[in-house]
């Protein structure tokens, strides 16, 4: 062995070169390998240099990048000015694999998860907070594929399969300089100093940079670009919020019953200012030719819509109005029926604690909550995963029952649930406000007495008919007709010793009973009064709602100039194409009118629109027809229904045989209403039907199916009430005239309206360049004035002999309540606001409110030496229909009712009240003063009464 100093120094020198080589070839020291992913450096996104609160620079990232995926490309929003190095966070391996797994969709009443995009907006300040509960939820895998899924927000991350897209990137320079923006340049800052804005109870939480709201408004338009630019096959947009919860199948439910391909813009009814939207925070869909007919129309040198909307988004508080504003530009309007401004129930901008149940909303879907917490979110999605949508949609009363009524069966302490219609206190015992004789019976001594304890205010709930729940606090007794969940104090929270004590309870038999089973329950307490009010047969009041021209229930309404109503289809053979929304003279075109033989004439497109009231009528009415439909099912109700035309043929049709052939499962008036959907029963058609009953039918006698059914008549004339009433008389609407805008109003109201204005009262759209309108021109609304007529007609004429019968009436001790503003005009509705607690003419409301709650309204001239005030010597009779607190004002709704003379007044100085001696007018010539600034009004008076005495004048 040969060994020299040599040798031992090549040995090691060997040794080490060959560990390198071996450790370079078969050791990867990549970082990926022990399950962390590093930050590494891309080309082509923008970054800024910001100033740190220490004084130091530093490039930080403003944008993202398009992400290297197969499962979904995502394109930058637009060409970035320059391009420097951004880092932005990288995908792994397992990511692109999970990415690369498709989804099944799922359909629901035809419309497929692969037919929309579900768009989540949330923020830099909330994204770790509220987005990783739908992680597992609302975007869950077996909900929706993630192909149709895209994340909003103005920071770039990416959470699991999901590239999160600041969508404020590609905002100019300009405008990311504003204040506004300080929040979208301070986040990355955040980020670099190890500070997260999370709730996780660690060291390194931070609440964020202050106003993330204040940025918000600026992502609804590129945000709705962005996603149809990319998604261009997607059928509806569907936005939600990350403080919200869509229930996804009903939503696709709902949205199924829409023509993707018309511009539909649907969500819960909102408005500020002059625009009406969809509430963001309730959630709100997009059709695809909504978005064609608006972000479609940009490019090609027309400009963007974030840069046309940029100043007045930064003018505006909100970003789901001003999108709505930009929408509205391209004739996108709000509302289920061609925008008609519809208000939407199953969209809902609350949680559900704080939510009101009611009978209008009883039996709709339930399709959203708004700001909810992740526990909420957690249960939302359990219910959703656990009902069996087959059976129909989820709706409101099956929610109630499901997770709120448990927890409310009981009477509970330190708990408020929101009552408010009513309230005793001993303050105003004795002209506390009680329920109006059209809003249920009450105990007027259990009333009287309510603020004296918890058992008093509760007594005065079971009391009143019409009470689902109470509350106590002190000595004030709150009660209410509607059902709040509401929120209370945990034992060990603090506000215990600093707050008062609430105590609630509920009527909870009620609504379960009352609500859920008002169909079918107490049905001897009003069977007769119902049979009086509704007089036409189950087969008429189907016919209102059938199309004169297919003969089927009118599908997508519309109101021609001559009229009438019918499908959209049946009026335009193809409305995709020739209607226009703009109502401009160059969109103009013709179509012949499909009633040839009443009308014969050819009528603007731009004149056939969506009358409001019809549309809602005929939506109330499918919402309790499809309530009926299941409590039907329950009770075995069946019945054999045979057809004939108008000369007693019976149907000859193979489909109207084969439908007739056995009996229909779900009783009568549900079998004329399909047989109508169907094409079955004709217009001019009849039905002879006999009962079938099933042998496991818990109702045996044919007197009880008809009280059934006429109670779901009812049920439907009570909720429908409040849209058949003329938006500026409040009263039911009299020979309905519609405006071209879709609004319907009497018209005598309409016709004084364009007097003084010739835009809409409501929309404030206009209606015309020069206000000629006539008593005779436009023509009346059929349908809508034989729905009124068949549904309200008694109501109608009680309502006028009530409200006139004062006219011929002496007032020896009329109550005056002065007024230094214009006075209201009689027969018509108006509100009196009385400004603070101290007011001078406050103990005259009250004092009216306690006793018939009748008084007069004058206007002061002025006053002489003496301090005593002077009045007009003419006035409007007032008769006060609701009064109640709002802030520190007091506000009462009145109608008022005709024009009085003042013979004499007295004023009581201790309590700052003034009677009156008063006669009615009769003719107004009768005036003593030159001066008199009435005159307008007396003749108004006289012309009204003279036609409303025409109308009354055969009894009732």
């Amino acid at each position: 062995m040969l060994v020299t100093y040599k040798n031992n120094r090549l040995i090691p020198a060997l040794i080490i070169a060959a560990c390198f080589a071996l450790f370079y070839c078969l050791i990867d020291p990549s970082l990926e390998n022990y399950g962390y992913n590093p930050v590494v450096k891309q080309k082509g996104i923008v970054i800024e240099e910001v100033e740190l609160s220490d004084g130091a620079h530093k490039l930080v990232e403003l944008d993202t990048k398009k992400a290297e995926q197969k499962a979904e490309p995502i394109e930058p929003i637009e060409t970035p000015a320059k391009e420097v190095d951004y880092v932005a966070p990288t995908s792994s391996k397992s990511t692109a694999a999970e990415e690369k797994t498709a989804t099944k969709a799922i359909s629901y009443n035809g419309l497929s998860t692969d037919d929309v995009l579900l768009i989540v907006k949330t923020g830099g300040t909330t994204v770790w907070k509220r987005m990783l509960v739908h992680l597992t939820t609302s975007l869950s895998h077996d909900r929706i594929p993630l192909a149709n899924t895209v994340i909003y927000s103005d920071i770039p991350e990416r959470i699991g399969p999901f590239n999160i897209i600041d969508v404020l990137a590609n905002m100019s320079s300009t405008a990311k300089a504003k204040a506004d923006f300080d929040v979208y340049r301070q986040q990355p800052e955040y980020m670099a100093n190890n500070y997260y804005v999370e709730a996780a109870g660690v060291n390194g939480d931070e609440w964020g940079p202050v106003g993330g709201w204040i940025i918000d408004k600026y992502k609804f338009i590129p945000l709705i670009q962005h996603a149809g630019d990319n998604w261009p096959k997607a059928k509806w947009y569907i936005y939600m919020e990350d403080d919200a919860y869509l229930f996804l199948p009903a939503v696709l439910g709902y949205l199924a019953k829409f023509d993707w391909k018309q511009p539909h813009y649907l969500g819960s009814y909102a408005a500020k200012s002059d625009v009406i939207f969809a509430h963001g925070g309730a959630g709100f869909a997009l059709s695809r030719g909504g978005w064609e007919q608006s972000f479609g129309k940009q490019g090609n040198g027309n400009g963007s819509l974030t840069e046309e909307y940029y100043q007045y988004t930064a003018d505006h508080c909100c970003g789901d109005q001003v999108l709505a504003h930009a929408l509205r530009k391209h004739g996108v309007k709000f509302g289920e029926n061609g925008g008609d401004g519809k208000f939407t129930f199953g969209f809902n901008p609350v949680v559900h604690w704080g939510f009101a149940f009611a009978s209008a909303n009883w039996c709709s879907p339930l399709l959203s909550w708004h700001k909810v917490h992740n526990r909420d979110i957690a249960r939302y999605y359990e219910l959703e995963q656990r009902w069996d949508w087959s059976k129909g949609p989820l709706l409101h009363r099956d929610f109630f029952n499901e997770m709120i009524l448990p927890s409310i069966k009981e009477n509970i302490e330190w708990w408020d649930n929101y009552s408010g219609v009513f309230e005793v206190s001993s303050g105003n015992r004795e002209w506390a406000p009680k329920p109006a004789a059209d809003n249920g019976k009450y105990d007027e001594a259990l009333w009287n007495n309510a603020w004296e304890s918890v058992e008093a205010c509760q007594a005065a709930c079971e009391g009143w008919t019409k009470c689902m729940q109470w509350n106590f606090v002190e000595d004030l007794c709150k009660m209410d007709d509607k059902i709040y969940m509401g929120q209370g104090y945990a034992p060990g929270m603090s506000q215990r010793k600093t707050a008062l004590m609430h105590t609630s309870g509920w009527m909870y038999k009620r609504p379960v009973a009352d609500h859920q089973s008002k169909l079918y329950n107490s049905m001897d307490s009003d069977l007769e009064d119902l049979e009086s009010r509704i007089t036409a047969r189950p087969r008429d009041i189907v016919r209102l709602f059938q199309c004169p021209k297919c003969e089927k229930i009118i599908k997508d309404p519309v109101a021609t100039p001559c009229g009438r109503h019918a499908c959209l289809s049946c009026v335009i053979p193809d409305p995709r194409t020739r209607v226009r929304w703009e109502r401009t003279r160059s969109d103009a075109s013709l179509v012949d009118c499909p009633f040839a033989a009443e009308c014969g004439k050819s009528h603007n497109t731009n004149h056939i629109i969506g009358d409001s009231e019809f549309c809602i009528a005929l939506n109330l009415m499918e919402d309790q027809l499809s309530c009926w439909r299941g409590l039907a099912a329950r009770l075995g109700l069946y019945a054999r229904v045979s057809v004939v035309d108008a000369g007693g043929i019976p149907a000859s049709s193979t489909r109207g045989r084969l439908f007739l052939e056995r009996p229909y499962r779900l009783g009568k008036l549900l079998a004329i209403w399909d047989l109508a959907t169907f094409g079955i029963l004709k217009l001019d058609g009849e039905v002879i039907y006999s009962e079938s009953p099933d042998p496991k039918a818990t109702l045996d006698q044919p007197q009880d199916v008809d009280a059934l059914e006429w109670r779901v008549l009812r049920n439907f004339q009570k909720t429908a009430w409040d849209y058949m009433t003329c938006k500026l008389c409040s009263e039911l609407i009299q020979d309905p005239a519609t405006a071209v805008c879709g609004h319907a109003f009497c018209r005598s109201c309409l016709c004084l309206a364009m007097q003084t204005s010739s835009r809409c009262p409501l929309c404030l759209l206009q209606l015309s360049e020069k206000p000629d309108f006539e008593y005779q021109e436009p023509p009346s609304c059929r349908e809508l004035k034989s729905f009124v007529e068949t549904f309200y007609m008694d109501e109608q004429l009680v309502n006028l002999r009530a409200r006139f019968a004062s006219l011929d009436r002496e007032w020896e001790k009329l109550l005056l309540l002065p007024c230094r503003d214009t006075i209201p005009m009689p027969h018509t509705a108006a509100r009196l606001h009385i400004k603070g607690a101290a007011d001078f003419y406050l103990p005259t409301m009250k004092r009216a409110i306690a006793q018939d709650r009748v008084l007069g309204v004058v206007q002061v001239l002025d006053q002489d030496g003496s301090g005593e005030p002077i009045f007009r010597q003419f006035g409007t009779l007032v008769h006060i229909r609701s009064a109640r607190w709002r802030g520190e004002n007091y506000e009462a709704v009145v109608d008022c009712i005709s024009v009085f003379k003042i013979y004499s007044y007295t004023t009581v100085h201790n309590f700052g009240i003034t009677f009156a001696v008063t006669k009615p007018i009769q003719n107004t010539i009768q005036r003593s003063t030159p001066e008199e600034d009435n005159l307008s009004t007396q003749l108004l008076a006289r012309e009204t009464r003279e036609r409303v005495w025409k109308m009354i004048s055969s009894p009732v």
